[in-house]
């Protein structure tokens, strides 16, 4: 088990990646395949922007995609750093 996960890892991470940029894009899938009283990202923002009201929750969203982009930049950009120094050595 000490030696599986590690050897995973990757996988597991790119597979989080690709399923959060699946999520986001693919609203209509999103929509229709999912559970009574769960939002992914993608339907929550389309609910959102759906309401009359949309202006007052705009900044909320930005903020939200703000949030979700440099995470994923910091994830990519971290692993990249580590594995350059596990290669120098």
């Amino acid at each position: 088990m000490s030696v599986v996960i590690p050897e995973i890892l990757p996988g597991i991470l790119s597979g989080f990646m690709l399923s959060i940029t699946l999520s986001l894009d693919d609203y209509i899938i999103s929509a229709y395949t999912r559970p009574a009283g769960f939002d992914t990202i993608s339907t929550y923002v389309y609910g959102a922007m759906a309401k009359s009201n949309a202006n007052s929750s705009l900044p909320a969203l930005r903020a939200l995609s703000a949030i979700i982009f440099v995470v994923i930049i910091l994830v990519v950009v971290g692993k990249n750093l580590i594995t350059s120094k596990k290669e120098k050595n």
